[in-house]
């Protein structure tokens, strides 16, 4: 199709819509948000917001609830804080923790207690462990 009217190129030029980048009488560019860009402009943000916030709060309050405090209330028990030394294992914590009980027992109660994965300990590590009788 071709257009040789100017009247046509005219009525043509009409029915197409501004370019965006055609400054407004605000001398600004005029950009209209469709629901998405709203909802990226003012909703993602706060979402964000209110996920940082529930992290913190939830961090807050898991530092008074350490796994050691929780047991130790729940089953009236008295625990004793120790230090591992270079060189000592789970069996001898257990042993120096409590000699009269099963060594067995204490190790795993010692284990829940500081959520250990295995029976290696690094120095320098602070454990709970059951008071002695």
């Amino acid at each position: 199709m071709t257009i040789t009217h100017t009247a046509d190129i005219t009525a043509l030029a009409a029915r197409l819509p501004r370019r965006l980048d055609r400054p407004t009488s605000s001398g600004r560019n005029a950009v209209r948000l469709n629901r998405r860009g709203r909802f990226v402009l003012r909703g993602l943000p706060l979402m964000l917001a209110m996920a940082a916030l529930t992290a913190f709060a939830l961090s807050a309050l898991n530092i008074g609830f350490s796994p050691a405090a929780v047991s130790a209330a729940g089953s009236g028990a008295e625990l004793e804080k120790v230090v591992v030394s270079p060189g000592d294992t789970l069996w001898e914590v257990a042993a120096e923790a409590d000699p009269d009980a099963d060594r067995y027992t204490t190790m795993e109660r010692i284990a829940q207690l500081n959520e250990l994965e295995g029976a290696e300990l690094q120095p320098g590590t602070e454990l709970f462990v059951p008071a002695g009788r």
